[in-house]
């Protein structure tokens, strides 16, 4: 297939031979059917019973279409016809020349199918129901009939059912018929029949007209065979056929004088193809496309402008919005340092006044509080330790205080108002202070008296 692809022509694709859809009628019994038959032989369920007036009938519904079903035609053959043109003997030899509008007969060459079984449609069963119901074959247990005398099987996959108009009063006649389609190439889809139907890649369609079975071959049964699944082979009769565009190959969103312009513009560049319409119609089509260019380029400009206002819109909108943020996360934190300032001022005055009752606790020896326990009721020890905790201080450091301020009091009552240098001076010269302290040695070693205030 290299001619094809070093071609590039958007208007030439070969069609493929496994490009195509058939849809198969499936007639299977459905439960109700089995439960009210006398016996589950064919030759009796399907003897009085009509295929596709009752879908009560069938486990799958005849309304609509909904036995039709595509999966399992494997083959299948083109119609094709016949027209043999009469010829006579010439009187003085030879034989006579075919004329224009001679008549002749078209014979139409049968279409055959290849199907794959299944249990779950079960082919077999479908074509002997059909057999007894459309072909109205005897019940072999029925001896009143010749045997193997009866109708044509007429087949119909068409999802519409044809009537064809007769004089009053008789009832319309149904037209069976057969359709065979020809799909289009779809690039990128997974190769599902929904895939082609449902991305409308239907392209060419061929109906049989009054379509009949003309044979029906069951694939034979053998042990040897483990890898092949059993087939059905079917030979279609009709009278006539018609052809029918479903769809254009063409990509989607392009014209086809587009194309047209660019085929033709292959072949001038490859086999030196010359035609004037063709070359006024491509300068047309490049003035055209010019044009649509320029034009695409000025709604970009447009789009580009409109876009880069709407970016310095944002802009300016996030930049008082941070511009705002900023303001609030200033005005927070002037509002938490004022905060913190009035806490730390509030505590520095708590503490003071804590200090100052703390001290007035130690001097007269009970704890702060206006309602706490006083001196009568606790001991100086318990006074001591209570207003130690109430200072955060522990009970040695208490102590150590107490003792400064006791041995200041003793020697502001010795000393009498001297300073502290006269008093050193004085007992140096008296032989009373030995490790000159400013203290005389009696009350250096004087031990500590817990009855003291």
């Amino acid at each position: 297939m290299s001619f094809w692809n070093a071609w590039q022509d958007p208007l030439v694709e070969p069609k493929r031979p496994y490009r195509y859809l058939v849809r198969f009628p499936i007639y299977n019994p459905s439960r109700a059917l089995l439960e009210r038959a006398s016996s589950p032989q064919f030759s009796d369920i399907y003897t009085n019973n009509e295929l596709d007036g009752d879908s009560y009938n069938n486990r799958y519904s005849t309304k609509d279409g909904g036995n039709l079903f595509v999966f399992p035609v494997t083959r299948c053959t083109k119609p094709a016809f016949k027209a043999p043109s009469r010829k006579t003997k010439n009187a003085h030899g030879g034989w006579t020349k075919t004329r224009e509008n001679q008549a002749t007969v078209y014979s139409f060459t049968p279409v055959e199918l290849e199907l794959i079984d299944t249990y779950d449609h079960d082919l077999e069963a479908t074509l002997t129901a059909m057999l007894y119901s459309n072909g109205n074959l005897a019940s072999p247990y029925d001896r009143g009939n010749a045997v193997g005398g009866a109708d044509v099987i007429y087949i119909h996959n068409a999802p519409e059912r044809a009537l064809i108009p007769q004089p009053k009063p008789n009832p319309p006649l149904f037209l069976p018929r057969f359709e065979i389609i020809e799909l289009l190439p779809a690039e990128g889809m997974d190769g599902s029949v929904d895939a082609w139907l449902t991305n409308n890649k239907l392209g060419r369609k061929f109906t049989l007209y009054n379509s009949t079975v003309a044979s029906v071959t069951f694939s034979a049964l053998d042990y040897r065979e483990d890898v092949n699944p059993t087939t059905v082979s079917l030979t279609i009769d009709y009278d006539t056929y018609d052809y029918e565009y479903m769809g254009h190959h063409l990509p989607p969103n392009r014209n086809r004088d587009e194309y047209r312009v660019k085929r033709y513009g292959i072949l001038k560049d490859n086999f030196g193809i010359q035609n004037d319409e063709l070359d006024a119609a491509e300068r047309e089509i490049r003035a055209r496309q010019q044009a649509a260019r320029e034009e695409a380029q000025r709604q970009q400009a447009l789009v580009d402008a409109e876009q880069r206002r709407l970016d310095a819109v944002e802009a300016a909108a996030d930049q008082r919005v941070d511009e705002g943020m900023e303001r609030r996360r200033r005005r927070q934190r002037e509002q938490l340092e004022e905060q913190e300032q009035q806490d730390l001022e509030w505590d520095l005055a708590s503490q003071a006044a804590r200090d100052e009752r703390l001290d007035a606790a130690l001097r007269e020896g009970s704890t702060p509080g206006d309602s706490g326990p006083t001196s009568g009721d606790l001991t100086n020890e318990q006074v001591l330790n209570q207003a130690a905790r109430d200072r955060g201080l522990t009970t040695g450091e208490a102590h150590r205080i107490l003792d400064e301020r006791a041995d200041a009091e003793r020697q502001e009552q010795w000393t009498g108002g001297a300073s502290q240098e006269e008093v050193r001076e004085v007992l140096r010269l008296m032989d009373l202070d030995s490790d000159g302290d400013g203290i005389d040695d009696y009350h250096d070693n004087e031990p500590y008296d817990d009855s003291i205030n």
